[in-house]
């Protein structure tokens, strides 16, 4: 466009609209309202992370006071219990042969049995303390676990309210009477449901 031509274009701007452009101010909004904004939208992202993490999270589950026994195969141990794989199912119908699992040991409410028959409460004893070498047979009672999923391979948790050697990695049965003094009566099964004094089959706390 030709110089003469802008001008003229200038010119022809009325002085009512040139007035209007001087008078404009730009909103301003408060800080209130910037911050308010700010914090609405955090409070979206933490509530959609806490559904997430629920969504992930396992639904834990109890049996009352039926408590379920099942064997393991021990196959590494953790701080506070041992992986282990099902190798029968014993009197529980929960999870499936060959399942994947966490035995968790809860401080003073998991009975050990070691060895030499003594029993321990989990606390009073450490895994560093128990010699049950990976491919022994453990059996484990519980009441309290967490909803099977197949997928989740050994994060599927079992809270063992008793855990004793069934079977050595050599194949031979563990005798843990042999330290006992004879009384003339045979050992006792357990019985499908078992309550013993000092320790719960309640659900435990979060940590």
């Amino acid at each position: 466009m030709k110089v003469e031509n802008i001008l003229d274009a200038i010119g022809a701007i009325n002085d009512e609209a040139v007035q209007d452009a001087k008078m404009y101010k730009r909103t301003k909004y408060s800080k209130s309202i910037k911050w308010g904004a700010m914090a609405a939208c955090l409070c979206v992202i933490i509530s959609l992370s806490v559904i997430i993490l629920h969504q992930d999270k396992p639904e834990r589950l109890t049996t009352g006071a039926h408590l379920e026994i099942i064997n393991v195969e021990l196959v590494e141990w953790q701080s506070d219990g041992f992986k282990a794989v099902l190798v029968d199912t014993g009197n529980s119908s929960i999870f499936p042969s060959g399942a994947e699992l966490t035995v968790i040991f809860r401080e003073n409410n998991t009975e050990i049995v070691i060895d030499d028959g003594s029993s321990y409460g989990y606390g009073e004893i450490q895994t560093s303390d128990i010699e049950w070498p990976v491919g022994s047979i453990i059996e484990v009672g519980f009441g309290v676990y967490e909803k099977y999923d197949a997928n989740r391979g050994y994060e599927n948790k079992v809270y063992a309210y008793h855990v004793e050697l069934a079977i050595t990695k050599e194949g031979l049965i563990a005798d843990h009477s042999q330290n006992l003094p004879d009384k003339g009566i045979p050992p006792t099964e357990y019985p499908d449901t078992t309550i013993v004094p000092g320790f719960d089959l309640d659900e435990p706390s979060e940590p």
